[in-house]
């Protein structure tokens, strides 16, 4: 049974009111069942009531004690799953240097060529580095980092693909077209369907150079790493904290 104040006070009203109710019955004239005189029970009322003096504060006490120790197993397993943290955030940190390395380059390069001029081979994200992402303790961080990867994810699809190379590809298949009869509908069908690719790729990377999507995605990268840094620094204080506490021991 749920301890609440309810129970609580239930039970201290029973356990006061049993021995008071028991003294006044054996005074009813029954015989032999009346017994003891007033100094006898003023001895049964100091025993009586010193056991559940002695048995509330033993049962507060031992409470105390689980509910603290639960709350010391608890905030200990918290803490040693922050720690192993530290490995995921290492690996992240690492790969997130390598794209704002490329996103630096890609933003000098892109501020002098229009849209469809360059290909630019973007630093590709390893997969590896971020399988271990579920292990962030932070959900902010965690929301952070999945919408970061996203957005250098968007700019790697679209400036790593070579839009001159696509239209020069389109150009010779228009003219196998023209040049032979009958007309190759499968060659015109590829040619239309990559005319359509090139375009939409072409308005997508002028919209990420006009609204700065660059930039946009290096600052963050910038702000999260710093983030990141702040988390690492925590647990590898914590770590010296708890080996000083090891090696003080004898």
């Amino acid at each position: 049974m749920k301890l609440n104040k309810k129970n609580i006070a239930i039970v201290g009203g029973l356990l006061v009111a049993a021995p008071i109710i028991l003294s006044q019955l054996i005074r009813l004239p029954f015989g032999f069942l009346t017994i003891g005189d007033e100094n006898s029970w003023v001895g049964f009322f100091g025993g009586y009531i010193g056991a559940i003096t002695g048995a509330v504060v033993a049962f507060i006490v031992a409470r105390y004690q689980i509910t603290t120790q639960f709350q010391k197993q608890v905030a200990n397993e918290e803490m040693i799953s922050f720690m192993n943290q530290k490995p995921a955030l290492l690996k992240i940190k690492y790969d997130l240097i390598a794209m704002e390395d490329s996103l630096k380059e890609l933003g000098r390069i892109s501020s002098g060529e229009t849209a469809t001029e360059f290909r630019f081979e973007m630093y590709e994200m390893s997969q590896v580095f971020w399988t271990d992402i579920d292990r962030v303790e932070d959900t902010d961080l965690s929301t952070s980092l999945i919408m970061i990867s996203n957005s250098y994810k968007s700019l790697y699809k679209n400036f790593s693909t070579d839009l001159g190379y696509l239209a020069s590809v389109k150009e010779q298949l228009l003219i196998d077209i023209l040049e032979k009869t009958p007309q190759d509908y499968e060659k015109m069908h590829r040619a239309l369907t990559m005319a359509e690719q090139i375009e939409r790729m072409t308005e997508e990377r002028e919209q990420m150079i006009r609204n700065g999507s660059i930039t946009k995605t290096k600052v963050d990268i910038n702000n999260i790493l710093e983030i990141i840094d702040i988390v690492i620094s925590s647990i590898d204080e914590e770590k010296e904290k708890r080996q000083n506490i090891r090696d003080s021991m004898p």
